[in-house]
């Protein structure tokens, strides 16, 4: 019972691309046995996954005893997945106050390549590259800017003083 959580896919096998996907989901998990795998994106990852230009937003509940980050719950490496990774460019986490999830990861304790990734998380520091930011930060569409790689004509936008995150709708941002 709610040991499998995610916002978009439960298990990934063989090539998975996530591109241009906003998940605004809180995960909930109350299982009672062993090991539960929570993920923004994927709460299990049996191959290759690659996750661009895409956001989530939300809070994670659940026990220690749980596999759970802000894009994947959890990489599987073992003998018959042991080539499985994940990958993450232009991409936004951001974890929301009320979180409790004692060994949350920003992206997930296996990620193998990050470019241009982001996160608003007080729980922990990023792993593999990821750049903490704040509310503010995301609030100012300074992280729009940051996500379209300093370019203005780029695919994230947000109406400042109406989107509270970046988007693909909004205005365009221009340097903060």
């Amino acid at each position: 019972k709610n040991r499998l959580l995610s916002g978009l896919v439960v298990t990934a096998f063989g090539t998975t691309k996530i591109e241009n996907c906003i998940v605004d989901v809180d995960f909930t998990s109350t299982h009672d046995n062993l090991y539960g795998y929570i993920g923004g994106f994927v709460a299990n990852v049996s191959g290759e996954i690659s996750i661009k230009n895409s956001l989530y937003i939300g809070s994670i509940t659940c026990p220690a005893d749980s596999y759970m980050g802000g894009l994947a719950g959890d990489i599987n490496t073992s003998y018959y997945y042991s080539n499985s990774k994940l990958s993450a460019e232009n991409v936004l986490i951001y974890i929301e106050d009320g979180t409790n999830a004692p060994n949350l990861n920003t992206l997930t304790a296996r990620t193998t390549y990050t470019k241009n990734v982001f996160y608003v998380n007080e729980h922990n520091d990023g792993l593999h590259g990821a750049i903490k930011v704040s509310s503010e930060d995301v609030l100012s569409g300074k992280v729009a800017w940051l996500l379209n790689n300093g370019n203005s004509e780029g695919l994230w936008r947000q109406t400042l003083g109406t989107d509270l995150y970046p988007n693909f709708t909004g205005s365009i941002v221009y340097p903060v």
